[in-house]
């Protein structure tokens, strides 16, 4: 069994997107800003494909409880 991972993905805009997975990491630039991120075991209860987010308009990315 897999445990769940929940990640919320805040935009710039102050849109939230929370995500329920099996597993997320997140790629850095050297001067840490994001890269991207990557994702395994996406629920289907996620409102929105984190694949579509431009990295540019990411403001912040919380693990959550």
């Amino acid at each position: 069994m897999n445990k769940e991972c929940k990640v919320k993905i805040i935009l710039k805009s102050g849109y939230e997107i929370p995500i329920k997975c099996t597993n997320f990491t997140v790629k850095y630039n050297p001067d840490t800003s994001i890269q991207g991120f990557s994702y395994e075991g996406l629920n289907k209860n996620t409102s929105i494909n984190p694949m579509h987010i431009n990295v540019n308009e990411i403001a912040a990315i919380i693990e959550c409880p």
